[in-house]
C-alpha cells in the first residue's frame, strides 16, 4: 500500500502513471505477499533486522581479510 499524501504525489490525475514515474520505495507503508503482511507502517514484521545487521558485520570482517590494503 502507497502512501500517497504526500508532495510529490500530489495532485494526483493518473495514480497509474503516479506508481510508475513518480512514486518511490519509501512511500511503500505496508507489503502483503501471498496473502501474508510482511511490512506494516514501514516496520518489517517477518526479518530481524538486527541480526540481518550483525551478520553482515561479520561477514564483512571475512571480507576484508581477503582484501590487501
Amino acid at each position: 500500500m502507497i502512501d500517497t499524501h504526500k508532495p510529490h504525489l500530489t495532485p494526483m490525475y493518473n495514480p497509474t502513471s503516479h506508481l510508475v514515474y513518480a512514486a518511490r520505495g519509501n512511500d511503500v507503508r505496508h507489503s502483503i505477499i501471498n496473502g501474508q503482511p510482511v511490512m506494516e507502517d514501514r516496520k518489517l514484521l517477518t526479518l530481524d533486522l538486527a541480526e540481518i545487521i550483525a551478520r553482515a558485520r561479520e561477514m564483512s570482517i571475512r571480507v576484508r581479510s581477503w582484501l590487501s590494503f
